[in-house]
């Protein structure tokens, strides 16, 4: 019974070794200091860094080949999805998933918005370098009873057959001092 428990007690310390140590590792990349307000949230497995208001809930998951991350204002597992907030989800094998290229799978998502969801600022698109694209749209449309304003951007990364979309939404009631927030984050966002 004494060895099964110092057993055990070994597995345990390794494991929280193991879990310390992967915690205690500092960002994958340098950045600067965050606006005040402010601080850097770096998603693992991702080579981005988000900026994160502070007081805002932070969660992040992982399933197959998908990180998601939720910057938000309120606890969004006990508020529902209607609070403000930025989601955040890196896609691997996109190709795999969509039977097309990062890039065309990012044009498509955008148009397919763009034709059918109230656009509220129209669809825009930037090449960032050689096979990575960014684009962009922002629409309204009904959650349930509640309007809600989404803008979305994404970064398709042809190379690396991934895509990245960030993804802020509001209330249309609250969008303006929402949007305060949301606007940082989505242009204070560091992809590697």
């Amino acid at each position: 019974m004494a060895a099964y428990c110092k057993k055990h007690l070994f597995l345990a310390a390794v494991a929280w070794l193991a879990i310390a140590s992967a915690q205690a590792q500092g960002p994958e990349f340098e950045v600067s200091a965050p606006p005040p307000g402010y601080s850097w949230a770096f998603i693992p497995g991702t080579s981005t860094a988000l900026l994160r208001p502070d007081g805002w809930f932070l969660t992040t998951t992982a399933t197959n080949d998908t990180i998601a991350t939720f910057i938000t204002l309120e606890n969004w597992e006990e508020h529902g999805e209607s609070t403000p907030g930025l989601t955040f989800n890196f896609v691997r094998g996109i190709s795999k998933k969509s039977r097309t290229s990062a890039i065309k799978y990012a044009v498509a998502f955008v148009n397919e918005a763009a034709t059918t969801k109230e656009v509220l600022l129209e669809p825009w698109g930037n090449e960032l370098a050689p096979g990575l694209l960014g684009v962009g749209i922002r629409y309204q449309e009904m959650t349930g009873d509640t309007a809600v304003i989404i803008q979305n951007y994404l970064i398709a990364d042809d190379a690396g057959d991934s895509v990245r979309f960030f993804i802020f939404e509001s209330p249309a009631s609250d969008w303006d001092a929402a949007w305060k927030f949301g606007e940082t984050m989505m242009k204070g966002q560091i992809a590697q």
